[in-house]
């Protein structure tokens, strides 16, 4: 029997390819010197669902999730955990929606990272699009 080749595990299949993609090309563009003597502090905040279909809501979230894990993975980088974000987007009262690169560096500033990496996403029914920023807070 042959899998829909649109079917959700192979979306899903694809999104984590593209997370990893973007973890990989994070590491390759950043500056790191030769021997790095601390981990370079990383937000990564959630995705917008520019799609608007709640069915598809789960990868605001799911999507800087598996970012987070790839990241966290990486010794060059410390990703700063969600709750400590979920604080400081509170006390900024800011949202999650809607992020842009001077609010990506707003919060990334009061959560003292050096990079932060937002996005967004839209899906049809044939494929997702994921667009990722990345901040350079300092």
């Amino acid at each position: 029997m042959q899998g829909n080749p649109s079917g959700p595990l192979n979306r899903i299949t694809l999104i984590r390819a593209a997370c990893c993609s973007l973890t990989a090309g994070l590491v390759w563009i950043c500056p790191l010197p030769a021997v790095a003597a601390e981990p370079i502090p990383l937000a990564v905040f959630n995705f917008d669902n520019q799609t608007g279909d709640p069915a598809v809501q789960w990868l605001s979230k799911g999507l800087a999730d598996m970012l987070i894990s790839d990241f966290s993975a990486v010794r060059q980088f410390q990703v700063v955990e969600r709750e400590r974000l979920i604080r400081i987007l509170d006390e900024q009262k800011m949202s999650w929606l809607g992020m842009d690169h001077e609010r990506a560096a707003r919060a990334g500033k009061a959560a003292n990272v050096r990079q932060a990496v937002f996005g967004s996403y839209r899906v049809d029914g044939t494929g997702i699009e994921i667009i990722a920023y990345v901040v350079d807070v300092e």
